[in-house]
């Protein structure tokens, strides 16, 4: 019996031996501490999800692995902390079932870079940089003129305002020639990991765009059957409701007293719908300008609905948020933001400017914009 016993032990721990592997590697960063996570929601990972912390000793590591359900490619990132709130995050880093020898950062550097012995996903991963060396140019020459401008006035919030338009200008045309770029790679190599997780990157930093369901179809029938790939067009169908020109979806909501109310386009020429949260910075510095606005546009026809995405231990500032500043439009609540996940709106403000009839005239207008549109059509 103890024979059989003792057989029986061995051949489960053979079993959980072979299940797990290896992420060993040195570290040149100064923390003693990493942390490894998903560089994503979990929803793309489904049961390939860890979070695994483990000490740094003499600058070597070595995390022990379970094993995930498939061999695809999964992005994580490691995270150091500098402070009690302070953190660095490392370039991506994709797990594949394998073990894997990687460096953290360099002897010559600050960045987090990391670097791994598998020379497969090197190699994708430098092929991938090559083809968008000349947009990645860009944005290292905007890092540094940013980093200029903050050592010129000491604090962001010094900058000028014509910085922030400049930027936005910038940031707007360099994400369209990355989509144009990302739609080309895929074109070519259906089968990149490093693409398809870049899609993903992409959506989820800016919903739908006709141009990321025509880059999901470029993908290899391989890599649409992964789990991953199958959550990602679902939600890309789903923000798809959101294109200029559709109605705007209902949503599940409830009153800031946590009943549940039908959501109603209120009847006016135009309405804004403000998704938003009381500890969100520039929500609450566009408060001011949007109850001028309402002041000066409602009784012509224009209304706003605000919906709240606070956590649940927000909520007594949102209250006090909304007291402070007086907001005399209605504001729903989207309690820890179970409605702006599902539909996947991830950057807070976000808002959709709506006809009379309820379709979407413009998402993400600027107040600058909906103040020379209301002008025009409602005086």
């Amino acid at each position: 019996m103890k024979k059989t016993l003792l057989l029986i032990a061995l051949f489960y721990s053979v079993i959980c031996i072979s299940q797990a592997y290896s992420i060993k590697g040195i570290s040149f960063r100064k923390s003693n501490e990493l942390l490894l996570a998903p560089k994503f929601a979990p929803k793309y990972y489904s049961s390939n999800t860890l979070i695994d912390t483990i000490s740094v000793k003499d600058k070597n590591f070595d995390f022990k692995i379970k094993k995930f359900g498939d061999n695809f490619f999964y992005p994580y990132i490691f995270i150091e902390r500098i402070e009690e709130n302070s953190f660095f995050m490392s370039d991506n880093y994709f797990l594949n079932n394998k073990n894997q020898k990687v460096i953290l950062g360099s002897k010559d550097s600050k960045e987090f870079t990391v670097t791994t012995s598998d020379k497969s996903i090197e190699k994708e991963i430098k092929q991938f940089a090559n083809f968008f060396s000349l947009v990645n140019k860009e944005i290292e020459k905007r890092a540094l003129y940013s980093k200029s401008t903050f050592e010129k006035y000491g604090s962001v919030d010094k900058f000028p305002q014509e910085f922030w338009e400049e930027n936005s200008k910038f940031e707007a045309n360099i994400s369209a020639k990355e989509d144009e770029l990302l739609f080309q790679y895929t074109k070519k190599h259906p089968e990149s990991f490093v693409a398809f997780w870049k899609l993903v990157e992409k959506f989820e930093q800016h919903g739908y765009k006709e141009i990321y369901e025509k880059t999901h179809n470029n993908l290899s029938k391989n890599i649409k059957s992964k789990n991953s790939a199958e959550v990602l067009f679902s939600a890309i169908k789903e923000a798809k409701f959101f294109s200029v020109g559709n109605q705007f979806p209902i949503p599940q909501i409830t009153d800031l007293q946590k009943k549940s109310v039908k959501f109603q386009v209120p009847k006016a020429k135009y309405t804004l719908v403000d998704f938003w949260f009381s500890h969100c910075k520039p929500c609450r510095e566009e408060l001011p300008k949007y109850k001028e606005l309402y002041g000066k546009f409602n009784p012509k026809g224009f209304e706003m609905v605000g919906i709240a995405t606070d956590k649940t231990f927000a909520l007594p500032n949102l209250q006090k948020t909304i007291e402070e500043f007086e907001i005399p439009w209605t504001i729903y609540l989207d309690e820890n933001s179970k409605q702006s996940d599902k539909w996947t709106i991830k950057v807070f403000p976000t808002n959709f400017l709506l006809d009379e009839n309820g379709k979407i005239i413009k998402k993400n207008i600027s107040q600058k914009e909906l103040e020379v549109l209301l002008t025009q059509n409602l005086n």
